[in-house]
């Protein structure tokens, strides 16, 4: 990192990831829409419509939990072991760790919604 002064490669890596984030999202909206526009235009029942609707719904509530949760525990300025530490113990008293806390429970319900409605999906097709 010769030339370089404290702290540039840091946020030339912020920058990037940001930009990684932000074509993320837009790949993500890209496909939910049109999945979304498909399953409405060329169903079949009303109810393969509503579930595959709800799939997509899911998918998108688990991309806002990651970059919640990311958001919150960027701001903590935990190591690997402190965020295992937080996630595996108990609810926080601190309002920041309580933060993060509640959007890592909110992935792994928006996680458990989506595997439910892939098990139901051969039930309702």
């Amino acid at each position: 990192m010769n030339g370089m002064h404290d702290g540039q490669f840091q946020r030339d890596i912020e920058k990037l990831i940001g930009a990684f984030w932000m074509l993320a999202f837009l790949f993500a909206l890209v496909t939910v829409s049109l999945t979304l526009w498909w399953s409405w235009t060329h169903h079949a029942t009303l109810l393969e419509s509503a579930v595959q609707a709800f799939f997509c719904l899911a998918f998108i509530w688990i991309w806002v939990t990651i970059f919640q949760c990311y958001r919150a525990l960027r701001q903590l300025g935990l190591s690997p072991e402190g965020r295992k530490q937080l996630f595996s113990g108990p609810r926080p008293d601190d309002l920041d760790e309580l933060r993060a806390w509640l959007w890592f429970r909110r992935f792994l319900l928006a996680v458990l919604t989506l595997l439910l409605l892939m098990f139901a999906i051969p039930f309702v097709l």
